[in-house]
């Protein structure tokens, strides 16, 4: 399973669009620190699991979002504008893809002698 962790605060214009790069993610986690605007509510519109937690500083939120995570892997995804987002969460999945088609998967070869 790989969860996406995204922290926020007041991130109501690109919110939606960074969830929507992120579907592809078995879980999405926002870790908001106290948003006064539609952050939150736009976040659990797109399905994400919206948790607060006052700012303690970057790595602080970082790893406490990283507990809260349900996945073996995760994603951090950065708020850094939408085109930063975009290009990472491109890269992300063109990289999974790859390793999923690269496994191998025995059980297409038949019996083994």
């Amino acid at each position: 399973m790989l969860s996406a962790l995204v922290i926020t605060q007041n991130e109501e214009d690109v919110i939606g669009q960074c969830l929507d790069l992120l579907q592809w993610a078995d879980e999405c986690v926002v870790i908001d620190s106290g948003s006064t605007d539609a952050t939150c509510e736009i976040a659990r519109a797109h399905g994400a699991r919206v948790i607060h937690n006052d700012w303690p500083g970057y790595g602080a939120q970082r790893n406490y979002g990283g507990e809260q995570c349900r996945g073996d892997w995760i994603v951090y995804a950065m708020m850094a504008g939408h085109s930063t987002m975009l290009a990472y969460a491109m890269v992300v999945e063109s990289n999974m893809r790859a390793e999923q088609a690269d496994r191998h998967d025995p059980s297409r070869d038949g019996p083994s002698l």
